[in-house]
């Protein structure tokens, strides 16, 4: 009861406030959040003309009252009319926010609380993350292949991912690393990597678990310091049978050639071909034209703004979305996106789709290069992509399909 008297009291005073002549609203709106990576990534709008500050509060209980929030933490001061904020919390469990506006002058708060505008209901739930360390790590010769061995310690029942690169100089930091081939992923419980590489060269590798943001280079534990080489045999092809040859796969029309990946042959999009009027019909277009041109020229108006390109979207948790496997290279792609490089882009982007990628992974790569051939007007492989991260980014996806379907539409034979 005392929670719905709240609330009318809360709208009563926003009507009083807005009734007063004032400019702006009293508070943000559309207040939301997203976590992942032990980051919380939060997002609102502010009011129309907005031009005061803004005071972020953090709370372990719902901060729906004037004494939760002089309770709660403040935990940032925002000057620059901003819409979004990434907090780090420093314990794990449940966290609530509210984002109040404050007074640049007097800097006091406008203390106004309205449920699903400027404070979170729901928690964000930090998880302590399970640990996995690796404790020591060698690269032995083995005839005619390389062992890279290693062992480790966890806290925890499950399993983890570990990630082994190999270069020819000592990985010793993450310029060396990003120069680096990725020769594997597997399973931190393997213990054991056979590796064979072109002979009589020197090779350094390093390993690492998947998901670890901050990555240490020590030696022996995580990384090789000794120089490895395979001797090269005298005998020519020792081993050599038919049974040596793998072909390359035959793709079928139903397999993307990108990502040989299974995909239904789009109707709509194939053999695009203009449609060819005949003069009959060309005069029976043009008179309706001139007897309706007022609804004709606003049709074409309306369609000449259907034609227009979308923008490029990032996806709205881009900030602190980090990828288990392929960090380097996702964030390098990401980066160029931004920059609107999006050649640079595609081209690391589909050596990462030719992986075999987590699923969420698959999903935001599929995603980005799909609107990358979008930009270049390559419609056919866009729609491909897209339409491969339509079940996980359905909103964001949907407007491009349908600009795809009016660009080519008029070009189909019917």
């Amino acid at each position: 009861m005392k929670k719905f008297i709240l609330i009318i009291f809360n709208l009563f005073l926003c009507i009083f406030i807005f009734s007063a002549e004032t400019i702006e609203a009293p508070f943000v709106s559309k207040l939301t959040f997203e976590v992942s990576n032990e980051k919380v990534l939060l997002k609102w709008q502010n009011p129309v003309d907005f031009d005061q500050h803004l005071t972020i509060y953090r709370s372990n209980t719902v901060i729906n009252s004037t004494q939760k929030l002089l309770n709660a933490k403040s935990i940032a001061l925002l000057k620059q009319k901003n819409e979004k904020y990434i907090d780090t919390p420093p314990n794990y469990g449940n966290h609530y926010y509210a984002v109040i506006i404050t007074n640049k002058s007097s800097n006091e708060d406008n203390i106004v609380l309205v449920p699903f505008r400027n404070y979170t209901q729901k928690p964000s739930v930090i998880v302590k993350r399970k640990c996995f360390e690796i404790t020591k790590f060698s690269a032995n010769l083995k005839k005619i292949s390389i062992a890279l061995e290693w062992q480790y310690k966890t806290d925890s029942e499950s399993t983890k991912k570990i990630m082994i690169y190999r270069n020819t100089e000592p990985i010793k930091s993450n310029d060396v690393l990003m120069t680096s081939i990725k020769i594997g992923t597997l399973d931190i419980k393997a213990k054991l990597y056979v590796d064979v590489p072109i002979s009589n060269i020197d090779y350094y590798y390093a390993i690492f678990v998947e998901g670890d943001i901050e990555k240490t280079f020590i030696p022996d534990v995580n990384i090789s310091t000794n120089p490895v080489a395979i001797v090269k045999s005298n005998e020519t092809f020792p081993d050599f049978s038919i049974n040596n040859f793998i072909p390359l796969p035959l793709l079928a029309i139903k397999n993307d050639p990108k990502s040989g990946k299974y995909f239904l042959d789009p109707q709509i999009l194939k053999n695009p071909k203009k449609i060819d009027y005949t003069d009959n019909v060309k005069k029976i277009i043009n008179n309706y034209r001139l007897q309706f041109n007022n609804v004709f020229t606003d049709f074409m108006k309306n369609k000449q703004k259907d034609l227009q390109y979308l923008g490029f979207h990032i996806l709205n948790n881009e900030d602190i979305y980090v990828p288990e496997e392929y960090k380097l290279e996702y964030n390098n792609a990401i980066s160029y996106i931004k920059n609107k490089k999006y050649n640079l882009a595609l081209n690391i982007l589909e050596e990462i789709i030719n992986e075999i990628l987590p699923d969420d992974l698959l999903q935001r790569v599929s995603y980005y290069v799909g609107l990358i051939y979008y930009t270049k007007s390559d419609f056919y492989m866009s729609y491909v992509y897209l339409i491969l991260a339509y079940d996980s980014y359905r909103k964001e996806v949907l407007p491009y399909l349908e600009s795809i379907y009016l660009k080519i539409f008029e070009k189909l034979e019917r």
